[in-house]
């Protein structure tokens, strides 16, 4: 199973991809959070973009949590 969950706010993402990552019930699951290289002081830079999109089309990140529409057509184009 794999999912993209799309949020309104990068805190939402930041936030969301931690809490999945602490609680012990929800630890399986493995998670990682995009926010865009143009979301204003919180950018995220291609390079760690694009290592997120590898281990999730690996399926060693299995959650990615999405912030901007413009990261989704980079979601796409990298997973294709």
């Amino acid at each position: 199973m794999k999912c993209i969950v799309f949020v309104n706010r990068i805190v939402t993402a930041r936030s969301l991809s931690y809490i999945l990552q602490k609680l012990e019930l929800l630890r399986q699951w493995k998670s990682g959070f995009l926010v865009g290289v143009h979301s204003g002081a919180k950018i995220m830079s291609r390079k760690t973009m694009s290592a997120i999109v590898e281990k999730f089309r690996s399926g060693e990140v299995v959650i990615i949590f999405v912030f901007h529409s413009l990261t989704l057509k980079y979601i796409i184009v990298r997973i294709e």
